[in-house]
């Protein structure tokens, strides 16, 4: 996971991963809030989490009748956007499942 607070300069691969186990962790907490059990909730999220990377990585959405791909992207402090477009040798669907379990580890931050 990236520590927001201490990496100055991560990469869009990371910055990635991140924002998929902060979407973990999001769900996971709404989860138990409702009283669904740990196990359940991990079950759920890590379909969650999966099929939100495949939207990422293989999605296709249509408004009126064009196609559109979803894009990941991230502002940095100066609010400059890095679509880390020089950086998609990797699919977020592959990241999923780790995300989780960290998510999922008891280290939440």
């Amino acid at each position: 996971m990236v520590d927001w607070k201490t990496d100055t300069n991560p990469d869009y691969e990371n910055l990635s991963m991140a924002f998929l186990e902060a979407y973990a962790l999001d769900l996971k907490r709404a989860f138990l809030a409702d009283g669904i059990s740990e196990k359940k909730a991990e079950a759920v999220v890590e379909t969650a989490v999966f099929n939100l990377g495949m939207l990422f990585d293989q999605g296709r959405i249509r408004l009126s009748g064009q196609p559109f791909k979803p894009l990941l992207a991230f502002r940095d402090q100066l609010g400059q956007v890095d679509t880390g477009q020089q950086a998609r040798k990797f699919d977020l669907h592959d990241y999923a499942l780790g995300m989780v379990s960290s998510a999922f580890d008891g280290n939440d931050w």
